[in-house]
């Protein structure tokens, strides 16, 4: 089951949720192809505040410089780190803010995509 706020837009990968539950979220994570990620990171920083929170343990000085980690030893946390990036998300998030969010996506994806 896809994200309804998200659902007109095929490229935005939005966190599988059964159809028979209801999740809480704490983050709001979209993903996208690798190749789109960085021009809608700096297409959504004109209009609002984006996060990345995720990242592989490889980049991390401490994993490289003890274990010997490099590119490629984690293909698939490596993908999603090149994809995800959090919107905001906060209980006190006012419904046209949430419009807003949708609304500016929306508008990415009908330009780049």
């Amino acid at each position: 089951m896809k994200c309804k706020s998200f659902k007109d837009i095929p490229a935005a990968m939005t966190p599988y949720q059964r159809s028979n539950t209801y999740r809480n979220y704490h983050l709001c994570v979209i993903r996208t192809k690798e190749s789109l990620c960085g021009k809608l990171s700096f297409y959504l920083k004109e209009y609002t505040c984006i996060q990345l929170n995720y990242f592989s343990l490889r980049l991390f000085s401490f994993y490289y410089k003890n274990f010997g980690y490099k590119k490629g030893d984690f293909p698939i946390a490596e993908k999603y780190a090149q994809e995800a990036l959090s919107l905001p998300m906060c209980s006190n998030l006012k419904t046209y803010e949430q419009k807003y969010l949708i609304k500016t996506n929306t508008e990415f994806y009908n330009r780049w995509v």
